[in-house]
């Protein structure tokens, strides 16, 4: 069996500084990857943080690509070592931050949850998204991002999907898909295949006995009249207010709390 690994830096081949490498894929994370190396590679190639990193596989004339991501910390490992640590692309998406409103009735992906994620990799992420539709059924009315990064943002969509969300360093692509489990066509029994009884795990994780739903505050201006006699003091509102302005003859009023401002007009009691 012919077997190698490949590694390189901003198109640089570094392999013959590889002393060890460290490859972790995981899930709804950053994957990652650890390479020590001599620090002779800074003969061959200067490199800083965010560097492009690739570390492919090659066994029997077929290359696999096991990582591709950037530099997030060069460390020194005694004398003559060095100790890169880089994160895969998802990483990239942790460090863009975005303002924006997604709106069902106005924007293009018209509340789809896979549309507004793809928009968010593509359009502001600039990567390249591999997405499973969400349908038009459960959609959302709308969506705010104030100053969150794309990655975030990514997470809560996912979440209410129950999707998961990951990059493919072979094709280069963040995946926006279904959680989910493969088929097969073998039956499993105790005795024939499963050789010790199985112990079961139950996961109460995602069980809840009580939902709060917690919406965005929206501030409505409403206008409210009262006729005075001079003897009135007291005026009843038909809603809580949140703030409030007060006009007499077309006059702005000055508004105070009691015991503790002077010289004020009205006061606004919001228990009663």
């Amino acid at each position: 069996m012919a077997y190698s690994t490949t590694v390189t830096i901003d198109g640089t081949d570094v392999t013959t500084y590889i002393i060890e490498y460290t490859v972790v894929d995981t899930e709804d994370d950053f994957s990652t990857c650890e390479l020590i190396m001599s620090n002779g590679v800074f003969s061959l190639i200067d490199f800083d943080t965010q560097a492009t990193i690739i570390v492919t596989r090659t066994i029997d004339a077929v290359t696999q690509t096991l990582f591709r991501g950037s530099v997030s910390t060069i460390k020194k490992v005694g004398a003559a070592n060095i100790d890169v640590d880089c994160y895969d692309k998802l990483w990239l998406l942790d460090r863009k931050s975005l303002t924006k409103t997604y709106d069902k009735n106005i924007d293009t992906q018209a509340g789809v949850i896979s549309a507004i994620a793809k928009d968010i990799i593509e359009t502001h992420g600039g990567l390249t998204s591999n997405e499973t539709s969400t349908g038009a059924v459960n959609t959302l009315d709308k969506y705010y991002a104030l100053n969150k990064s794309l990655y975030s943002m990514l997470s809560e969509l996912k979440t209410i999907v129950n999707y998961g969300l990951y990059y493919d360093p072979a094709a280069d692509e963040v995946n926006f898909k279904p959680r989910g489990s493969s088929s097969l066509s073998t039956t499993l029994t105790t005795g024939v295949n499963i050789l010790n009884i199985p112990i079961w795990e139950y996961d109460y994780t995602r069980i809840a006995n009580i939902v709060t739903l917690t919406g965005d505050l929206h501030e409505i201006e409403t206008t409210e009249l009262f006729s005075g006699d001079g003897n009135e003091t007291e005026f009843t509102l038909s809603r809580t207010p949140e703030s409030v302005k007060v006009f007499v003859g077309g006059t702005l009023q000055a508004g105070g709390v009691t015991g503790q401002d002077t010289g004020f007009d009205y006061t606004i009691d919001k228990e009663n």
